[in-house]
């Protein structure tokens, strides 16, 4: 996935254009505030450029953050900034409260969304510290998620947040029809990583896998002379394999794949270079080799 709330302000950069990780650099005088949102002796503002100044100037947005009246940071772009998240949904988190306590121990946060247009990408969310000191902590490049939603998911005081990983978006299937495995972030002290064990789940029973694998076989997409391969085959390999269970994907692909479709080695093949490629990779392979120390993980 890929967007702008004040409690964690989550801002979407995703041009060069934008730096928030960057020192303040340019006041923002030429533009019309347009939000402002605060918090204790906080205050985030984003203005938009007034039409007459455009030609004297290389941006017409620019956010600016205080704390009292000093600006603590600001950066300058073309892209859409929000306060309160692209989306709103009553029974999501997504427009949380600027100021947040996202871990438990009194780390009050800001996060600014920030999106470059378009009808999927891209999203950033960047978060920053707003407490005693001002830190910028993290910018979470969410590519095509567009809202936020912090959840708390383990025993632990402190929210975890939810995105999606879309390595595989486009790949081999329209945009709506490419599978997103869902990922979870927790804060690590400093900033967020993946936490597998908390996406870690049990092993399907032997006879679920079969009727998945039954379902998938079933399919009559199998039939099309074209386009024969059922996005919902790698779907649910990578369901598993994001949960610790990337044995029974590769015992699901071999028992789904339908015998009357050539190329399964080739797609086999395309597959783990595609999920090789995702930013999560790394650690997704670690928490499965936890369980399959001796085995072919790779077939």
């Amino acid at each position: 996935m890929r967007c702008l709330t004040v409690i964690l302000t989550v801002l979407l950069l995703i041009t060069a254009t934008y730096s928030l990780c960057a020192p303040i650099s340019k006041s923002c005088k030429h533009g019309k505030l347009q939000k402002k949102q605060t918090y204790n002796n906080y205050a985030v503002k984003i203005f938009r450029a007034d039409p007459e100044s455009l030609e004297n100037i290389d941006y017409d947005v620019c956010i600016e953050i205080l704390k009292g009246k000093a600006p603590v940071y600001s950066a300058t772009g073309n892209n859409m900034f929000y306060l309160d998240g692209i989306y709103k949904n009553k029974d999501k988190n997504f427009d949380l409260p600027m100021g947040i306590d996202i871990t438990g121990k009194g780390l009050h946060a800001l996060v600014i969304t920030e999106h470059t247009g378009g009808s999927h990408c891209c999203c950033f969310f960047h978060i920053f510290e707003i407490g005693k000191k001002f830190r910028f902590i993290q910018t979470i490049d969410a590519t095509h998620t567009e809202s936020p939603f912090f959840e708390n998911l383990d025993n632990d005081p402190d929210l975890e947040l939810k995105i999606y990983d879309w390595t595989f978006a486009y790949w081999k299937a329209s945009f709506a029809q490419s599978p997103a495995p869902e990922v979870i972030l927790k804060f690590n002290g400093t900033q967020y990583e993946i936490a597998t064990n908390i996406m870690r789940r049990p092993p399907s029973e032997t006879k679920e896998l079969n009727a998945l694998s039954e379902e998938i076989r079933s399919l009559p997409r199998w039939d099309n002379e074209h386009d024969p391969i059922p996005e919902r085959l790698w779907e649910e390999m990578l369901n598993l394999i994001y949960s610790g269970n990337m044995d029974q994907a590769w015992l699901l692909f071999d028992s789904a794949w339908h015998e009357k479709v050539k190329g399964k080695k080739q797609f086999l093949e395309d597959f783990k270079n595609q999920l090789k490629s995702s930013p999560y990779w790394t650690e997704i392979e670690k928490e499965n080799l936890k369980k399959n120390k001796n085995s072919e993980i790779w077939l």
